[in-house]
């Protein structure tokens, strides 16, 4: 793999990761309007509304329970040389809010051959709108970005099918679990 591809996968990990931060706040609880004027709460009546924390993420090397969550290891080529690395997922929290927006922030790391490589997620907050149907939330982001979580027993998750050799098959999938 070249470390370009490597680069694309760190990204679609990076998108998954927003997204969910983004999916976890809403997932499957119904959200009603309300008339914030009357809530003193600030939730608008949305029992989904609140803030949740990262406590696990599942990759191809299995699930972990304990901040920082490794998300994806293994071994790129790049010019013939061959590197480790692993994107790590530092913590993260999700803010759903009453009027059915919210803001998420997830810290990632990324690693080559056991140092740490600055600069190179943008762990900016991610922000947008949400809807609850059932158990599913559907977080739009500000760039029009669409994804999908799930809600059960009080945690949402995210995941995301990953092709890590770009053979059009699904080789892993990437899951986030967050709680309220």
């Amino acid at each position: 793999m070249m470390l370009s591809t490597y680069f694309s996968h760190a990204a679609l990990i990076r998108r998954t990761i927003s997204i969910f931060a983004a999916g976890s706040l809403l997932a499957g609880t119904a959200a009603c309007g309300g008339d914030d004027d009357k809530d003193p709460t600030g939730t608008g009546g949305n029992s989904a509304a609140g803030s949740y924390s990262i406590v696990s993420v599942t990759g191809p090397d299995g699930t972990d329970t304990s901040a920082p969550f490794t998300a994806l290891t293994g071994t790129i080529e790049d010019e013939g040389q061959v590197y480790e690395f692993r994107i790590d997922v530092a913590g993260g929290t999700i803010a759903l809010r009453g009027d059915n927006t919210y803001s998420a922030t997830v810290n990632m790391k990324l690693y080559v051959e056991g140092q740490e490589q600055t600069g190179f997620f943008d762990n900016a907050p991610t922000t947008g709108t949400y809807a609850v149907s059932g158990n599913t939330i559907t977080f739009t982001d500000s760039d029009g970005e669409v994804s999908t979580a799930t809600l059960s027993d009080g945690r949402i998750t995210r995941s995301e099918e990953l092709d890590l050799n770009e053979d059009g098959q699904t080789d892993a999938t990437l899951s986030i679990v967050a709680a309220k």
